[in-house]
């Protein structure tokens, strides 16, 4: 909210999904952040981070959040559903991404990978349009990236989504 005040009043859709998905993954990528955290998250993982319980979390609504969803645009089919899973679908592009492109199961590894990704959503949501799209943040990021590895992934999973044809 401090980083982009206007985006605070969106709280439906797509829009409202920025919002949102951007909280949880500032969330994600600064306690990985740390060395201390991100060594509790691989071991909560069992060497397998799309399937970390500390990626999941239940909304007051009653709902189940989580980063590891495999979730496609195709899957909102009601209006009234589409925060909570355009939400998930921003959250899991991005995290999936950084799964993809970890180069290695260790603390060290995943502290300083996130601190790479946590740069890029920053950048990407500071230089994004008013009123932007999930689509126009990921593609930020995948074209704020000097990484080749970091932007085929967000790219590809972009693509497995329905993000982007």
């Amino acid at each position: 909210d401090m980083i982009r005040p206007d985006l605070y009043e969106f709280n439906e859709g797509e829009k409202g999904a920025v919002h949102e998905g951007f909280a949880d993954l500032m969330a994600i990528f600064y306690l990985c952040s740390t060395e201390a955290w991100s060594a509790l998250h691989l071991k909560a993982a069992s060497s397998n981070l799309l399937a970390a319980p500390t990626l999941s979390s239940t909304t007051a609504e009653g709902t189940t959040r989580d980063a590891s969803n495999t979730l496609h645009t195709s899957d909102i089919i009601r209006p009234a559903h589409s925060l909570l899973i355009y939400t998930q679908i921003f959250t899991a592009t991005v995290y999936r991404a950084l799964v993809a492109t970890l180069p290695s199961p260790t603390p060290a590894s995943l502290t300083a990978h996130s601190r790479v990704y946590l740069s890029l959503l920053v950048s990407a949501i500071e230089a994004a349009p008013p009123e932007p799209s999930f689509q126009a943040i990921l593609r930020l990021m995948s074209q704020l990236t000097t990484d080749g590895k970091i932007r085929n992934a967000l790219d590809a999973n972009m693509r497995e989504r329905g993000i982007v044809p």
